[in-house]
């Protein structure tokens, strides 16, 4: 299906939560949303796109709203050039079970203006970039400017954080500009302002993949488990399981959280 909103105005009610969304799409595949203006949005996402594929959103103006964007197992979009001012959350992008995960998306261009909680927050981000964006807060909380979450259905991977501009205006010493978790994520060329520099958190978890010899005799039907410190050796655990890749041998890869691991 393909889908063009361009060129619209929207008023929200902002009168309690989860009032409406101003634009909202679900399962569109080719899908550009541009050059509009949002105000006063309450509910998920002034501009809010779930299972959608195919995106561009331009050149769109929010604000007065809860959340600017809101992007959910979205996949090949591109946010480019978007001015979001005074949401509380300004780029909110999710992947969710079991729907999948918010892939291959490119936020560039964007200003996150007078944002009055956390300007970019996801969880389960994978393959994308966010470049050249500006995030501008004075927010008290003690979430960072830019937070990237790991779940155990879906793990942060493959981000890059690229000559973005952090200007932080508030007062909260603790402050951190960025708070990754997952796998492969870089942080490059950032201007941090009114933060420390070094107050940033990126927790790259290691992948370890375990090779098994077996024994000839070993039937091909058995199901064989890792047990460990990762699962309270647990003998039987069905996440834990090995992958047969000939008769006489199987192989598991995992993702380590460091803070599950024993010393």
């Amino acid at each position: 299906s393909d889908v063009r909103v361009t060129n619209c105005i929207s008023y929200g009610a902002k009168e309690g939560s989860f009032m409406g969304i101003g634009f909202g799409f679900a399962q569109v595949d080719n899908l550009v949303c541009s050059d509009n203006v949002l105000y006063n949005i309450e509910g998920p996402g002034a501009i809010h796109m779930e299972g959608c594929t195919d995106v561009e959103s331009k050149n769109n103006f929010v604000n007065n709203s809860k959340y600017g964007i809101m992007c959910l197992y979205t996949q090949d979009a591109l946010y480019d050039n978007n001015t979001l001012d005074n949401c509380e959350y300004g780029i909110y992008c999710l992947s969710q079970y079991p729907y999948g995960y918010d892939e291959a998306i490119c936020f560039s261009n964007n200003s996150i203006l007078n944002c009055t909680s956390c300007p970019f927050k996801g969880s389960g981000l994978k393959n994308s970039q966010i470049v050249n964006n500006i995030f501008q807060t004075d927010s008290h909380y003690a979430s960072a400017v830019i937070q990237l979450e790991y779940s155990e259905e879906y793990k942060t991977s493959g981000v890059s954080i690229v000559e973005n501009t952090i200007e932080y205006i508030g007062n909260l010493t603790e402050k951190y500009w960025a708070y990754i978790v997952g796998t492969d994520c870089t942080l490059l060329d950032n201007k941090i302002v009114g933060i420390n520099s070094s107050n940033f958190v990126s927790n790259s978890f290691p992948v370890i993949n375990i090779k098994l010899n077996l024994p000839t005799n070993t039937p091909e039907s058995d199901t064989l488990y890792l047990a460990s410190d990762l699962n309270d050796w647990n003998p039987a655990d069905s996440s834990y399981t090995f992958t047969r890749t000939s008769k006489t041998t199987a192989e598991i890869t995992l993702t380590i959280n460091p803070e599950s691991i024993e010393t």
